[in-house]
């Protein structure tokens, strides 16, 4: 897995991947993260892999049975012009393939204290509200994704988009620009940058603007399989910015 060191190189990088030192895979390395959900059980809790890393030495292994949420934060300070990218692989996981509240919430990307736009309440509390969401599931035809990004007019609207993912390893990209008209666009193991698996140009995200990611299981549907010891999800190479895009790509 590859953690993050926060650049500043005129104002175009944000966050940077950098790799774990020495092949070295300790649990030492969650202390990159601001924070690391550790759920119900911390037992059972994220950790670093060595055994078929999805790149490089080391990746994150995310449990997957019950228990609680499961993810690793990273925070930042309202930005209102956000590019991430991050690997990872459902390992097979055997979640049901119809029904409801049988999904994954692999990442999300959160504002806090936005007025309008993010949801402050009137005392002033902060209350995080999500910007953008990806869930995972099965059907029958094979793993999906399914994302929206939450507009900021009267009603909230959400934009929503499923895409196909890999029973492997998975490249998800996105961009967020604030504003109105902002601009909301996805790459799915896609490394054409003017070819976006989903893309809007005209969303109103007048108020809207980044300070939190998560990625990991940060939240499970109550009718996922949870029960299997052991399953577990990968997830690597988690990057970001404020501009220019990013292009990973799984290794073949």
């Amino acid at each position: 897995m590859k953690t993050y060191m926060k650049v500043t190189t005129l104002g175009a990088l944000f966050l940077s991947a950098n790799a774990f030192a020495g092949g070295t895979c300790t649990d030492d390395n969650l202390n990159a993260w601001d924070a690391v959900n550790t759920g119900a059980n911390p037992a059972n809790n994220v950790s670093i892999t060595g055994t078929n890393p999805l790149d490089g030495d080391c990746s994150l292994s995310v449990p997957l049975e019950l228990g609680g949420k499961r993810y690793v934060q990273d925070d930042m300070d309202q930005e209102n012009s956000f590019r991430m990218s991050f690997k990872f692989d459902p390992n097979s996981f055997p979640m049901p393939t119809e029904g409801a509240d049988r999904r994954i919430k692999l990442a999300s990307v959160l504002c806090v204290d936005g007025g309008n736009g993010c949801g402050s309440t009137p005392s002033g509390t902060p209350n995080f509200q999500g910007w953008w969401q990806t869930k995972l599931r099965l059907q029958p035809t094979g793993y999906k994704l399914g994302s929206w990004v939450q507009q900021d007019d009267a009603s909230n609207t959400r934009i929503s988009h499923t895409v196909d993912v890999l029973d492997g390893c998975n490249t998800i990209e996105i961009q967020l620009v604030a504003g109105n008209p902002g601009i909301y666009r996805m790459w799915v193991n896609n490394t054409n940058e003017g070819a976006p698996d989903f893309e809007v140009t005209d969303a109103d995200f007048d108020l809207k603007f980044t300070d939190t990611v998560r990625v990991g299981k940060t939240a499970f549907g109550s009718e996922m399989i949870g029960d299997t010891p052991g399953a577990f999800m990968l997830v690597d190479d988690y990057e970001s910015r404020r501009q220019t895009f990013i292009g990973d790509s799984c290794t073949p």
